[in-house]
This record gives C-alpha cells, structure tokens and sequence, in this order.
C-alpha cells in the first residue's frame, strides 16, 4: 500500500511505527513527515506520541518497532 493511505484512528500500527522510527532513528522532522504523509505537522506529533504510549502498552508492537530499529542501525552501519 501508499504511505498517504489513511486508516483512522490507531489501528494502522505499519503507518505509527514508520513516523515514529522515521522521527527517532531516521531524525526527520515532523515537517518532513506531514509533507509525505499529506498531512499537518501536528498530526505526525500526535501520532509520534501515540506510537510512543503504544510502544509501553503493547509488547508485540515494541518488538516490531524494535525489530525496525534493528535493522536501521544494521543499514546505517
């Protein structure tokens, strides 16, 4: 799928993982994202803080972002 493909709320964890590793590990600006993602920069804020609570509630999405980390530090190497 599109990265622009909105999915309400938080059951798009792919798109939440990807703004978060993008703003964490990759150090894109929440501008950078809304301008890919084709929506405001406080829209990527607010989902950037989602993923982050997500992250501490949910273990098996931790272990996907985790994984994700993974091989960005893998690639970047």
């Amino acid at each position: 799928g599109h990265i622009r493909r909105v999915v309400s709320g938080s059951r798009n964890l792919a798109r939440l993982a990807l703004m978060l590793t993008a703003i964490n590990d990759l150090r894109l600006s929440p501008a950078e994202l809304a301008d890919a993602f084709g929506v405001a920069p406080g829209t990527v804020r607010s989902n950037v803080a989602r993923a982050r609570r997500r992250r501490e509630e949910d273990p098996a999405f931790d272990a996907a972002v985790a994984a994700i980390e993974r091989r960005l530090g893998r690639r970047a190497a």
